[in-house]
């Protein structure tokens, strides 16, 4: 995985001290967090904070939240116990809480209001850790994020609890889905493994939700009638998804953290406790891609950085991601013959499952593949060069525009002499002479097969 470079940062300039000038953003109290003072204004207690956000812990919180709420009200005469909300949600209710967080704004998704999209908010962070000077915040940086993760997590769960009628219609529970729907219960394992791993519960189910679902709309707008499985569709859909995923996770300010958590979702989904049944040339088609779109990610965003420590990052957009996701399959993949996508009217069958594996496996990282057909376009290059072999000659036509005719001779200074300049027009013959040249490009195929032709 490519690593940032220190002359990558993006410096901000600023004359104002970080630690003057905050604003107020609401009542708070001093509490203690991994031995930090904190200015806390956030719901959750001192003790709260110090669970780990397990599927137990989340589901006991989220019931007794539920139960508080219905204790003040007629609407709820026993107590039943709740599956965890589905992600819809907590989408909803993320956006409502938000607005209390540091994070920069998702395009098209919650309501931050900062003033640049990709920046973190600074000064709420000194507010919430006004104890710490300059130097403290980016050695500490780890600690921060889990802060706002364990709040966000709560205020979420706080929210919906609050509100039933507005978000129980919203999803069915996950325990109800997970019966008949097995992509349910892949997103359910995956998303508890990022937050066991520290990812936190709410981050992972935001990222996982966005990502997944805009990665399948926009490979089925891309190719609409290309196969789903294991065809261009699919190695764009995977290169978008691991770019995404980065994209919609939050943080502080880390790219590494973006990175990790996207890696660790798409590897438990194909090889990990919550893997599919995939083919094994499919999951190694999809791993391989996978990487790539992380690298796109990790390319094109830098940090922001003031008074020498990070404040954000600058990510690029999602027409972008889409563009660069687009030319990794159109121009720099190779399809990979497998035998089972063949027509059986082809006698010399190709590669096995194991086969393409391997070969996938020898080919370089940042180039696409897949093992479906159709095959991508042939591109055409067009080259265009200019021959000023002839310019020497320094051949002028003058044409006359009231008798149209041309009168040519190399004998500048008389021309020039005899010419009027309101009528005549000067004209070089020969230089340059403009040649262009097409060179036709076949897209990348490997296949045992020497008389197979994919075009």
């Amino acid at each position: 995985m490519g690593c940032q470079k220190e002359d990558e940062f993006i410096e901000i300039s600023s004359s104002t001290n970080l630690l003057e000038d905050t604003k107020n953003y609401g009542d708070s109290k001093e509490i203690y967090y991994q031995g930090f003072l904190v200015n806390h204004r956030f719901s959750a207690t001192e003790e709260d904070l110090k669970e780990e956000h397990t599927l137990e812990y989340l589901k006991i919180l989220y019931n007794k939240l539920r139960n508080t709420t219905a204790k003040g009200t007629q609407a709820k005469t026993q107590q039943i116990e709740e599956e965890l909300p589905g992600p819809n949600a907590i989408l909803e209710a993320s956006k409502v809480v938000l607005v209390n967080f540091p994070y920069e704004k998702i395009e098209n998704y919650n309501s931050v209001g900062l003033e640049d999209e990709n920046s973190l908010n600074v000064d709420m962070v000194i507010f919430d850790f006004d104890n710490f000077t300059d130097e403290d915040i980016q050695p500490n940086n780890q600690v921060i994020d889990e802060y706002y993760s364990q709040n966000l997590d709560y205020m979420v769960l706080l929210e919906i609890a609050n509100n039933p009628t507005i978000y129980d219609h919203l999803d069915n529970k996950h325990s109800t889905l997970s019966k008949t729907n097995n992509e349910t219960i892949i997103a359910l394992c995956t998303i508890l493994s990022a937050s066991a791993s520290g990812f936190g519960w709410v981050r992972a189910s935001i990222s996982y939700h966005l990502a997944g679902s805009r990665s399948v709309e926009w490979s089925s707008d891309q190719y609409p009638n290309l196969p789903n499985g294991d065809s261009r569709r699919d190695a764009y859909r995977h290169i978008l998804w691991n770019s995404l995923l980065a994209q919609y996770y939050f943080t502080v300010s880390s790219k590494m953290s973006r990175l990790s958590f996207a890696k660790l979702v798409t590897d438990a989904r194909e090889i990990g406790l919550c893997s599919n049944t995939n083919a094994v040339d499919s999951r190694q088609m999809d791993l391989h891609n996978n990487f790539i779109g992380r690298e796109i990610w990790n390319d094109n965003t830098t940090y922001r950085k003031l008074f020498g420590w990070i404040v954000g990052l600058r990510k690029p957009s999602k027409t972008d991601l889409k563009n660069y996701a687009f030319n990794k399959v159109e121009k720099q993949s190779c399809y990979i013959v497998a035998k089972r996508f063949l027509i059986e009217s082809i006698k010399n069958l190709n590669f096995t499952e194991l086969e393409v594996k391997n070969k996938i496996l020898e080919q370089n990282n940042n180039l696409a593949v897949y093992i479906r057909g159709p095959i991508a376009a042939k591109r055409y290059n067009t080259q265009t060069t200019y021959d000023y072999s002839n310019c020497s000659n320094q051949e002028f036509s003058y044409l006359d525009l009231e008798t149209g005719i041309n009168d040519s001779n190399s004998n500048n200074n008389d021309l020039v002499e005899n010419v009027n300049p309101l009528i005549d027009i000067v004209v070089d013959l020969d230089c340059p002479v403009v040649n262009t040249t097409t060179i036709i490009i076949n897209a990348c195929f490997i296949s045992k097969d020497a008389n197979f032709n994919p075009y």
